[in-house]
């Protein structure tokens, strides 16, 4: 198991067809504390780059990820009570 980066509280993984990997984290140890994590790898582990979208709300009380797996669209979403938000990508 390689590092990525980010410490997680509640981790969700998303693969893609060409063999992405996605890992949304909620990082209980960064500031501000909870803030959401949205990292790739395009190495099959190896290597991990941030791809946090910038709209990113700044903390998250239960963070999640999904891959489509037919069209590879990327959805990340986090609850802020009383809500949620929602974040996508069909670039990756």
């Amino acid at each position: 198991m390689a590092y990525v980066g980010r410490n997680a509280a509640e981790p969700t993984l998303g693969f893609t067809k060409q063999g992405w990997i996605y890992y949304a984290a909620l990082d209980g140890l960064s500031e501000p504390i909870f803030k959401t994590h949205t990292v790739r790898s395009k190495d099959q582990g190896r290597t991990w780059e941030d791809v946090t979208p910038p709209d990113n709300p700044g903390y998250s009380e239960d963070p999640y990820l999904y891959v489509d797996p037919d069209t590879g669209r990327i959805f990340t979403m986090d609850l802020l009570l009383p809500c949620t938000r929602l974040s996508r990508s069909d670039d990756g």
